[in-house]
């Protein structure tokens, strides 16, 4: 009866014990996109279930790499300031990728999607009377393919958007190295004055950039 009796009254301690108060992670990639060779930055805030700030906290920051399909894996680790607040800099990533952030008691944030997208430069010369040749050079990792064609806006000089919309292949010149160009004859009413930008859309399989982004019709400049 006794060990009946002891048992019965640890089971209600058990019970009656206060439950223990969750904490939460919010988490942020600022900014969500960034072209291939330049960091990415994370930050967010560590609270409990009341919402007050849980200072000196260890936490790591995880990746899953596009497909989204693997594992997550850490990539860097972190102390939250007093406020709970943190920050991790220079997250180089080759391709787009979820991050997220863990608390070494298990607390987990929410995914962060972060856009990376090809290197480009884009520029221009002379091809003519009235025609200028323009370029866009893009730098990827080794093994991206980029098959979307690049458009090359074009408007007057004083233009605020353009009136011209050329589309052009976007080939590859080497590994991780691709290009598109195209010769483009300006009005004659531009007088040789003119703007220029341009567009690329995700090509499917890259991994690099927001497939959900288009391009434009019209560039406003």
């Amino acid at each position: 009866m006794y060990r009946i009796a002891a048992l019965t009254l640890a089971a209600a301690g058990l019970l009656a014990a206060p439950a223990v108060a969750a904490a939460a992670i919010d988490v942020a990639v600022r900014p969500n996109e960034a072209r291939y060779g330049s960091p990415h930055k994370a930050d967010g805030k560590l609270t409990d279930a009341a919402g007050a700030p849980l200072g000196g906290r260890r936490i790591a920051l995880e990746k899953r790499d596009f497909p989204y399909t693997g594992p997550f894996r850490p990539i860097d680790h972190a102390t939250t300031r007093a406020d709970g607040s943190f920050r991790f800099n220079d997250i180089e990533l080759d391709q787009n990728a979820d991050l997220r952030v863990v608390a070494f008691d298990g607390t987990t944030s929410g995914i962060a999607r972060a856009w990376t997208y090809p290197a480009f430069t884009l520029r221009y010369k002379p091809a003519g009377d009235d025609r200028v040749k323009v370029t866009q050079t893009y730098r990827t990792p080794r093994a991206v393919k980029l098959t979307a064609p690049t458009l090359f806006y074009l408007g007057k000089g004083s233009a605020d958007r353009s009136s011209l919309r050329v589309r052009a292949r976007t080939r590859r010149t080497a590994a991780g190295r691709f290009l598109a160009t195209a010769t483009v004859e300006l009005p004659t009413r531009w007088k040789g004055s003119f703007r220029y930008a341009s567009c690329f859309g995700y090509s499917k399989g890259s991994g690099m950039g927001d497939p959900a982004r288009g391009c434009p019709t019209r560039f406003d400049f």
